[in-house]
């Protein structure tokens, strides 16, 4: 027996079901989420060094969108391995030179609340005594490293990655992990247009330096030290290329279970990035002389300059 094309009548019946479950989400949804007006709360650390007045600055937001398995627990896992890195150091009598402070900011999500409030309420302070600010926010959303930070720390950001194992491969180094293509690369590299227009954006963020470090813009915690205040900042992460399993930001699918099965399988990643901000860390706490590279600054500015004026 055929089957039968829907009648108008059938296709009316089956709009208003529709309409009436969507009404009944629209309610349920409007009775569960909290729209309260609470406190928030910054959760901060301190390790004293020798050197009181230079200190440098960790940090991680905690607050998430649903599940926030990626956004940014991620993150917040390899924060936590560096803080318990630390704790091995501190048992086995390190006293670093200088300060440490290890920040977990609320409300990142709401316009970087925590960590804004933080830096207005202290900006003398951290203007007087931060030497670098060291963000994380999503450790892992797919298969190739990227980090962005000042002209200043770039070097410093490079040298440290060639020092950091790759995560997956042997005999290649986290720097060599930019390059990194996920398990569905060979499908994605038959759409040529696609995949020209990827090249073309992972350059523009690189932008017009020669280190190979991109700069740093808006959208995390970073942004009050860099932005407000002047402070040298660094953000880092693996993240999604055309060949990796989608990533579906702020959303119910931003789970531990997407972590697990397409993220990163084994959390080597997260590890790796631990590594490296933990290996950066300790470069900028226990150097006699900061290595902060104000000629790359200088060089950055120029380019930059020239870029504006020739446009």
């Amino acid at each position: 027996m055929g089957s039968q094309a829907p009648t108008r009548s059938n296709l009316l019946t089956t709009v208003c079901l529709i309409m009436s479950h969507v009404r009944s989400l629209i309610t349920y949804l409007n009775g569960a989420v909290d729209d309260r007006v609470i406190p928030i709360w910054n959760t901060v650390a301190a390790i004293p060094g020798h050197i009181r007045d230079e200190t440098v600055v960790l940090g991680c937001h905690r607050d998430a969108w649903v599940m926030g398995g990626v956004d940014p627990v991620s993150g917040t896992v390899s924060l936590h391995e560096l803080i318990r890195a630390f704790g091995v150091l501190l048992q086995n009598g390190w006293k670093p030179l200088r300060n440490v402070v290890i920040a977990s900011w609320d409300a990142e999500e709401y316009g970087l609340i925590g960590s804004t409030e933080w830096a207005e309420d202290f900006p003398e302070w951290i203007q007087r005594n931060v030497v670098a600010y060291l963000n994380v926010d999503v450790s892992v959303s797919g298969s190739a490293w990227h980090a962005s930070g000042s002209p200043s720390l770039a070097h410093l950001i490079r040298a440290v990655a060639h020092d950091v194992p790759h995560p997956t491969v042997g005999n290649k180094s986290l720097w060599d992990a930019r390059d990194d293509v996920g398990p569905f690369a060979e499908v994605a590299a038959s759409d040529a247009e696609t995949l020209a227009a990827y090249e073309t954006a992972k350059k523009v963020r690189l932008g017009p330096a020669d280190t190979g470090v991109g700069a740093l813009g808006s959208g995390s915690d970073f942004t009050p030290f860099l932005q407000r205040l002047g402070i040298a900042s660094l953000d880092q992460g693996f993240g999604s290329t055309l060949g990796d399993a989608p990533y579906h930001y702020h959303s119910i699918y931003d789970s531990e279970r997407w972590i697990e099965v397409y993220g990163d399988p084994g959390f080597h990643r997260h590890v790796a990035v631990a590594k490296h901000m933990g290996l950066t860390a300790l470069r900028l706490i226990d150097s006699i002389i900061l290595p902060l590279n104000t000629t790359q600054y200088a060089f950055e500015l120029g380019v930059y300059l020239d870029e504006y004026v020739s446009f």
